[in-house]
């Protein structure tokens, strides 16, 4: 956090949905932990000062891997990207 507030970066995630926990974006696969939710936040999406973040989104469900996609919206001049 140290390193966001000296840069002007945000962390969309908390920025949108608040100090939410059980959200991860990585399970060990070799410990089995997705089933029972024990994981951490690896993956984030850090937004410049300028940025209009609408939402951002963890997609837990998405398997095939020990990490699972996150995303973001922001607004664009032609509308909401995602």
């Amino acid at each position: 956090r140290r390193l966001l507030a000296t840069t002007g970066f945000r962390d969309t995630l908390r920025e949108v949905h608040g100090e939410v926990e059980g959200v991860y974006s990585y399970w060990s696969a070799r410990a089995k932990n997705r089933p029972f939710n024990r994981g951490l936040r690896l993956d984030y999406f850090l937004a410049s000062p300028s940025a209009s973040v609408k939402d951002s989104f963890v997609l837990e469900g998405v398997g095939g891997s020990d990490h699972c996609p996150v995303g973001v919206d922001v607004e664009a001049p032609g509308g909401v990207l995602r």
